[in-house]
């Protein structure tokens, strides 16, 4: 499932800090949450290997305005995830 993206459209990165334990909820059962983001938005979105160094830091890659509209996604799934981590902790 390659597909070529141009100078142009890939002229834009910006990161998004998400917490490891987070990862697996945001790109959720089979890809879903963060294929629905990617669609919504056509960002690329890039979560760190195992081995990099920075765990936190989620890249997103695309048009200026495809990468802005992903990372407001991404921000409110995190901060959904961050409340409802809070509110079970507390039980």
């Amino acid at each position: 499932m390659g597909f070529l993206i141009s100078q142009k459209e890939a002229s834009h990165v910006s990161e998004v800090k998400a917490k490891p334990e987070y990862h697996r909820f945001l790109i959720g059962k089979g890809g879903a949450n963060i294929r629905k983001v990617r669609d919504s938005t056509g960002a690329r979105i890039i979560f760190p290997s195992s081995t990099d160094a920075d765990q936190e830091s989620i890249t997103l890659i695309g048009k200026k305005e495809a990468v802005e509209l992903a990372k407001v996604e991404l921000e409110s799934l995190i901060k959904d995830l961050v409340s409802v981590m809070f509110v079970s902790h507390q039980r």
